[in-house]
C-alpha cells in the first residue's frame, strides 16, 4: 500500500494519534504537512466558488477549505512523482480499522478494470443497504461527502490534479461533481475501513458534537 497521511502541523494531537496507528498495523506511510488556511496569502485565500449550479456558488472560499484543496493536490503530486500505481490518502483525522491491509488486498481483486477512485469512507448521501455493510463489497459511487479516505489510481492523478487546481468548489463537491459528470469512475467500498473522529473541524474553525456519520458504515475487523 502506498499511504499519505495529510495532517496540519497545528493539531499535534491527531498527528500523534494516526502515527500511532500506522505504526502499531507496520504500515509504511507519509506524513505530510498539510497546506494550513491560516498561512495563505491574500491572493490565495481571494478565490470564489464558481461551480454552475453548486453549493454556495458565488461566495469566498473559506481559508480552510482552499487549505484543504491544495493538501490534496498535494499528496497526488507526492504519489506522482514517486510513480506510484496508486495512493491512498487519508486525513490525520481518521481511526483505522485493525485489519485495514487485508481489506486493501481485497478491494484490489475486486475493482473492476478501469477504476479511478474509491472512497473507503465518507458520508454517502444515499445509505447503502444494510446488508451491504456486511461483507466485502463495492458499489458505484453517489454525492458523498468528506475526503478523508479516498483511493486513487495513479493512471488518474494528472486529470484529478488539473480539475482540483480549478477551485471550483470545494474539495468534497469537486470530487462528487467529476463522480457526477463521468469524469472519473469512482467506487465505494463497504464497510468502511476508517471512519472521522472529529471533535473539532479546522476548516471551518469551530468544535463539532456529534459522532460522525462515516462510523455507520464502518467495522473494526470483517
Amino acid at each position: 500500500m502506498n499511504i499519505i497521511i495529510i495532517s496540519l502541523e497545528r493539531a499535534p494531537e491527531r498527528r500523534e494519534r494516526i502515527k500511532l496507528q500506522m505504526d502499531s498495523l507496520s504500515l509504511p506511510h507519509i506524513i505530510m504537512d498539510a497546506i494550513d488556511g491560516n498561512n495563505l496569502s491574500e491572493g490565495e485565500k481571494n478565490k470564489k466558488i464558481h461551480l454552475p449550479g453548486g453549493y454556495r456558488g458565488g461566495e469566498l472560499f473559506k481559508p480552510g477549505e482552499i487549505g484543504c484543496t491544495m493538501s490534496h493536490i498535494k499528496a497526488l503530486e507526492i504519489a506522482r512523482e514517486k510513480k506510484w500505481d496508486h495512493v491512498i490518502v487519508l486525513e490525520d483525522d481518521v481511526i483505522v480499522a485493525d485489519d485495514i491491509e487485508k481489506r486493501i488486498k481485497l478491494l484490489f481483486k475486486i475493482l473492476p478494470v478501469g477504476w479511478e477512485h474509491v472512497y473507503l469512507s465518507g458520508i454517502p448521501k444515499i445509505p447503502p443497504q444494510a446488508s451491504s455493510i456486511l461483507f466485502p463489497n463495492i458499489q458505484p459511487s453517489v454525492f458523498t461527502e468528506c475526503t478523508h479516505s479516498m483511493m486513487i489510481n495513479g493512471r488518474s492523478f494528472d486529470k484529478i490534479i488539473e480539475k482540483l487546481s480549478r477551485f471550483e468548489t470545494t474539495t468534497d463537491d469537486i470530487y462528487c461533481d467529476m463522480i457526477k459528470k463521468n469524469y472519473i469512475h469512482s467506487y465505494t467500498y463497504y464497510p468502511f475501513v476508517t471512519y472521522a473522529k472529529d471533535d473539532y473541524t479546522y476548516i471551518w474553525d469551530q468544535t463539532i458534537t456529534r459522532e460522525h456519520k462515516s462510523k455507520l458504515y464502518f467495522k473494526e475487523k470483517i
